[in-house]
């Protein structure tokens, strides 16, 4: 059994260290992680903004801002699945109702349908104050409360003024190339905790009233009494059975025949007086005497059946082991062809506006160089799934070293049983004095 439990302690406790960078931060991380979350808040979010916001900056240029922002790039601060919650519309900033949910890029890009564009910066982001940052399941976050408020108005409701509301921004931070890179993704409106509500008072329940002594009843005292005064007969000697201990009685009746026993003995002449009649009282037999196991046989069984039930045990883990694998790559590889899928659904719409054309005649990348340097590329389904992939290759591991383990102990309990056959064998008794030799039975007679 120490293989089996060896190979498990190794499995469980050792291959959690695949992943053992992004369970443990060090004060510098936590460190590097809130400074980078304050950054891309205070700087890289208002800027985009502000951009976007711009009245100097075309439709071409306000379009690459936003695939930046949120595909793999330099530029980027959002993830590709980032949902904000809409504040453009200047009621919701108002009354905090109505707010729908949307996806980063349909977001950004109602920002610069719907928002009045000027010159200077317009969207005003302060007050920022970063939290701290904890573990998630897959990676460490963090959330950054600050407050927005749109200087500008709606272009479709000139009258409304915009109110400065308090947003929070969740953010994942990703270890890239020894650099923690910390990404938006969400924003919604900042919610305060809500009062822990005064727990109401239990309603007390009445104490159950303490028994009372009893004193014993008069029976009970008796009875009592009868016991300790009443003497307890002695016990009656129970009658030795050993097999040669015979009682004799002696009486003094004229002598008659002694009554023949199964076992008879002839008397031994003495000078005794005349013969008395004796009465045997009937002796027990001694029980047959079980046979014996032989040892070396039972040796052999308890460790064949020992090496069996490894066998058995250690394959199973062997199982599990491939389940676990199996089933681990098949979350990691969805997962990676979700977002496969979404990063080439974002380089097929950049495809499509880069070769659209404008009024001119002229395609809108046309002055932009070429297109593979905006273009994102999906990471490799290893760097993707990591550290889960991990688990993967560990669990393969670990189940052929456990089958390799539970195999051999396989083999030892088939040799053991083989060699229990033989010795039953040769240790099988023969009428006759006969032995087996080759399948031939040969007799002896003297």
């Amino acid at each position: 059994m120490r293989y089996l439990y060896c190979t498990l302690f190794l499995f469980i406790f050792l291959c959690p260290t695949f992943g053992q960078d992004a369970t443990k931060l060090s004060a510098s991380d936590v460190s590097e992680i809130r400074a980078e979350a304050r950054k891309v808040i205070e700087t890289h979010l208002s800027e985009l903004l502000n951009s976007i916001a711009s009245s100097e900056l075309g439709q071409q240029g306000q379009q690459l801002l936003i695939y930046d922002s949120f595909m793999s790039s330099k530029s980027q601060i959002f993830s590709s699945n980032a949902i904000i919650e809409d504040d453009i519309s200047p009621e919701y900033t108002t009354s905090g109702k109505g707010y729908a949910e949307l996806k980063v890029k349909t977001y950004l890009e109602n920002l610069g349908l719907y928002y009045s564009k000027s010159a200077e910066y317009s969207i005003k982001i302060s007050e920022v104050n970063v939290t701290e940052v904890k573990q998630g399941k897959d990676s460490p976050y963090v959330q950054v409360h600050f407050r927005s408020h749109f200087t500008n108005t709606h272009r479709n409701k000139p009258t409304l003024k915009y109110s400065p509301v308090l947003r929070t921004a969740e953010m994942n931070a990703e270890k890239v190339d020894n650099q923690w890179k910390v990404l938006i993704a969400g924003i919604r409106y900042y919610k305060a905790a809500a009062p822990q509500a005064v727990a109401a008072a239990a309603e007390a329940k009445p104490m159950p009233a303490k028994p009372a002594p009893t004193k014993p009843t008069t029976t009970t005292k008796v009875a009592a009494e009868q016991t300790v005064a009443t003497p307890t007969k002695p016990a009656e000697k129970t009658q030795e059975t050993k097999p040669q201990a015979v009682a004799v009685k002696t009486q003094t009746p004229p002598p008659t025949k002694p009554e023949p026993t199964p076992a008879e003995t002839k008397p031994v002449a003495t000078n005794a007086p005349p013969p008395t009649q004796t009465t045997r009282i009937a002796e027990n037999k001694p029980e047959p005497a079980v046979e014996k196991k032989d040892v070396a046989l039972t040796a052999l069984e308890t460790k064949a059946a020992k090496y069996q039930r490894q066998g058995i045990l250690i394959k199973s883990g062997a199982g599990l082991a491939v389940v676990g694998a199996a089933a681990t790559y098949f979350v990691v590889n969805s997962a990676y062809t979700d977002y496969k899928a979404g990063v080439d659904k974002s380089n097929a719409e950049l495809q499509s506006w880069w070769d659209a054309k404008d009024a001119n005649g002229r395609t809108n990348g046309q002055n932009f160089g070429t297109i593979d340097s905006y273009k994102a590329q999906p990471k490799s389904v290893v760097a993707f799934g990591s550290p889960g992939i991990y688990f993967v290759g560990a669990g393969i591991v670990a189940a052929g070293v456990l089958w390799a383990v539970g195999s051999g102990s396989s083999r030892k309990a088939k040799e053991l049983r083989r060699q229990l056959e033989q010795k039953k064998l040769s240790l099988s008794p023969q009428a006759g004095w006969s032995q087996r030799y080759a399948g031939v039975s040969i007799r002896y007679k003297f």
